[in-house]
């Protein structure tokens, strides 16, 4: 599982994925031997607030969502990154802060994007595919909400049905 999560941070998106799979660590709190040993080769890189911009934005997602929710959201808000969830108020309100700002794009990445983006840098066929949905629905009883760009694909690929084609994105291309 180890190998499988650092190639997928290593091929999913460069700097977006850099912010969104950054390890929130309390300080309390021990991080899980995998991502303790990700962050020591460096797939993984801890982030905090060091900018006055950034503890502002702190701040205000704090208002509306749990803290490292917010933490993560702050960063990737003042660094121009991407935030990887499914929880739909942590995909909320990062939207609406982008929209406010007058930002254009998606701020948010969700799990099937992630997936499929991997599957496609590495070429893998829709068996394949279609082992790991059923899974990652199996193990984290995860399913992508009606509303998520590839929810018709997922529940193909959970059924064992045809797959026409991977997502065509053009930040997946």
């Amino acid at each position: 599982m180890g190998e499988r999560l650092e190639d997928l941070l290593r091929t999913s998106g460069g700097e977006e994925i850099d912010e969104a799979a950054r390890v929130e660590e309390d300080r309390r709190v021990s991080l899980h031997p995998l991502l303790a040993e990700l962050v020591r080769k460096g797939t993984l890189e801890k982030l905090d607030v060091v900018t006055p911009e950034e503890a502002a934005e702190l701040v205000r997602f704090a208002a509306e969502l749990d803290d490292g929710e917010a933490h993560t959201c702050a960063l990737a808000n003042v660094r121009g990154a991407r935030v990887a969830t499914d929880d739909r108020k942590a995909i909320r309100v990062p939207r609406s802060a982008w929209r406010s700002e007058g930002r254009q794009g998606e701020p948010v990445l969700r799990t099937s994007e992630l997936l499929f983006s991997w599957a496609r840098g590495h070429g893998l066929g829709e068996p394949e595919i279609g082992r790991i949905v059923r899974a990652i629905t199996r193990r984290a009883s995860f399913f992508p909400p009606k509303n998520d760009p590839h929810f018709e694909r997922w529940m193909a690929l959970l059924r064992g049905g045809p797959l026409s084609r991977l997502p065509s994105h053009g930040r997946f291309r």
